[in-house]
């Protein structure tokens, strides 16, 4: 027979089981949420393979004169022959501004996808103290209406080189849709306004002069 002391310590033990019982499963739960949030993509090493050029079009370049050179699948490098916006100097209206498109297709295996992750523009402006330059990098995969944009001002007077930087997180990485193989354009724009003053002539140049590309591109990989 249980005298009332072994009856209480019993009671408290089962009690003490059927608690940690109840809250295991709690605790077990806390470790993940319905709404936790998606990981990131992993990237990988670009896959062989190649870019092949689709067509180079704009108001500020031609074919003939624009030189595209790639190392396999994880960048590109442009280099304009005469990329520029000009105003003053008996400059046209027109001459305000140019820009070119560069497109290209990725020829890579099947179930790999890819996105811009780093750009860089290199160049070059002579701006009196009335005139302001802009350049601007954007690109967008062919068939699709996102576009990403970045740019940089440059006030006068302003007579030196200049660059266009763009690192893209991974999780912000525009990616083409798996399936698919889109071209991807690349479009360059520089534009001028103002130095009109007495005539005085303004530019901004894609291109910094030195044996440097004008524009390189880096693309992340990953499975789909």
């Amino acid at each position: 027979m249980l005298d009332q002391s072994d009856k209480a310590l019993r009671n408290k033990t089962s009690l003490g089981v059927l608690a940690v019982a109840l809250t295991a499963p709690l605790l077990a739960g806390g470790l993940t949420t319905p709404h936790a949030a998606a990981a990131v993509p992993s990237t990988v090493d670009p896959p062989a393979g190649r870019f092949v050029v689709q067509s180079i079009n704009g108001t500020g370049c031609r074919a003939a004169d624009t030189q595209v050179t790639t190392r396999g699948l994880g960048r590109l490098n442009v280099n304009f022959g005469a990329l520029q916006a000009r105003t003053g100097g008996g400059a046209p209206a027109t001459a305000a501004r140019a820009n070119c498109v560069v497109s290209v297709r990725a020829s890579a295996p099947r179930g790999y996808t890819f996105g811009v992750d780093n750009i860089l523009v290199r160049g070059r402006a002579s701006l009196p103290a009335d005139a302001v330059g802009t350049a601007s990098a954007s690109f967008w995969f062919v068939g699709r209406t996102d576009t990403a944009t970045t740019d940089r001002t440059v006030p006068g007077p302003y007579i030196a080189t200049w660059d266009l930087r763009r690192v893209v997180r991974p999780a912000s990485i525009a990616w083409m849709p798996c399936r698919a193989n889109y071209p991807i354009n690349l479009n360059i724009a520089v534009a001028v306004r103002g130095g009109a003053r007495a005539g005085a002539p303004a530019s901004m140049t894609i291109g910094d002069g030195t044996n440097e590309p004008s524009a390189s591109y880096r693309f992340a990989w990953k499975r789909c």
